[in-house]
């Protein structure tokens, strides 16, 4: 626990128990050892520890290294499974507030440490806790137990895990799905991305696949990351496909971002045609998609027909047309990352409004 840092990233202290942990096929957690995601992509078939007659018990599983583990404080620790009111050690008689998620490390991000904790709790809890998925980001085991008056940890157990083709496949799947099911393909694109965009937030929210986000929370530019290869130059594209609204999109698209000429994930260093805005969807409007694709640049460096705008204007955002750009410079169809969120009216938006040139 303290050769890997588990103490003091986690822990105040080493806990006197060992978790007892199996995956399917004999797949063990052993303080540390280095397990493949495609062995933990689904929960234990066995999780066990020491245990009193008619105690609950807590049982958390997080990762404290995202997105990696040397900017580990950008997100905290994500919560990967959360049970509490167990009875023993029958997982299945607890109180599931967040379900198991096998590990996602993201690509070129290194090892993480996935680790569990067992806490004796001194009643029934009722967490007071938004079990969404942006609520997994930014959690902090020790607050937590401070907060809930649990014991310190009776049992702690953990492995690491890093990136593999496993991962890479499952958010292929789960990214063609999501953005068939809420129509960014075909109301943008005739084909999804090839692999999904890293987006995180200052705020400490990411783009996954749809999530609402509010416009408070994505007002200041984000930093994107996608597998690259070397001497290959990228587009990026960030646009509103609902404009004024979802049902009538008179001006799809709205060009929020739009960077060209960016080595690697280089984006400060490309040409930046049109400065990062975020969402500000108008009062009533319902949901909006914003849309942040990125592709290859086929021929090399590139000189776009048109104007270079700041973050305050609007001049030559509207009526943008993803397909166009795709059209004119020859970029493949199927862009190399993208991601999206859905944002609506929220305080923000009249403030956003507000610093538009007249």
């Amino acid at each position: 626990m303290e050769q890997h840092s588990i103490v003091p990233d986690v822990l105040e202290d080493v806990s006197e128990e060992t978790v007892l942990i199996e995956y399917g096929h004999n797949v063990q957690v052993e303080l540390g050892n280095e397990l493949f995601p495609r062995d933990t992509k689904d929960a234990p078939i066995n999780v066990s520890w020491p245990t009193e007659p008619g105690s609950l018990y807590t049982l958390v599983m997080v990762d404290p290294d995202a997105p990696s583990r040397e900017e580990r404080h950008k997100l905290g620790q994500v919560i990967h499974w959360l049970v509490c009111n167990i009875p023993g050690t029958d997982l299945s008689l607890g109180e599931t507030y967040f379900e198991y998620l096998g590990p996602n490390t993201p690509e070129g991000t290194g090892l993480h440490r996935y680790v569990y904790v067992i806490y004796k709790q001194t009643n029934v809890l009722t967490l007071d806790i938004e079990t969404n998925r942006n609520n997994r980001i930014r959690f902090d085991l020790k607050k937590f137990a401070k907060q809930y008056n649990l014991s310190e940890p009776i049992a702690a157990n953990f492995f690491r895990a890093q990136f593999d083709e496993t991962i890479r496949h499952r958010l292929a799947v789960k990214s063609e799905l999501a953005f068939k099911v809420d129509e960014v393909v075909p109301h943008c694109l005739d084909r999804a991305p090839l692999h999904v965009a890293q987006v995180h937030y200052d705020s400490g929210v990411m783009m996954n696949l749809g999530t609402e986000l509010t416009p408070t929370q994505v007002q200041n530019e984000p930093s994107v990351k996608w597998p690259t290869e070397p001497d290959q130059l990228y587009t990026l594209i960030f646009t509103d496909l609902d404009v004024p609204n979802r049902s009538e999109p008179k001006f799809r698209e709205i060009l929020h971002w739009l960077v060209v000429n960016i080595s690697g994930n280089d984006i400060a260093n490309g040409d930046c045609y049109a400065g990062y805005i975020g969402a500000g969807a108008p009062k009533e409007s319902g949901l909006h998609r914003y849309v942040l694709l990125v592709f290859k640049q086929p021929n090399g460096r590139i000189e776009l027909d048109r104007p270079k705008i700041g973050s305050r204007v609007l001049d030559g955002r509207y009526a943008f047309k993803t397909r166009h750009l795709i059209d004119e410079y020859k970029f493949n169809s199927q862009p190399i990352a993208g991601n999206y969120f859905q944002a609506q009216y929220d305080d923000y938006c009249p403030i956003l409004h507000a610093q538009f040139e007249k």
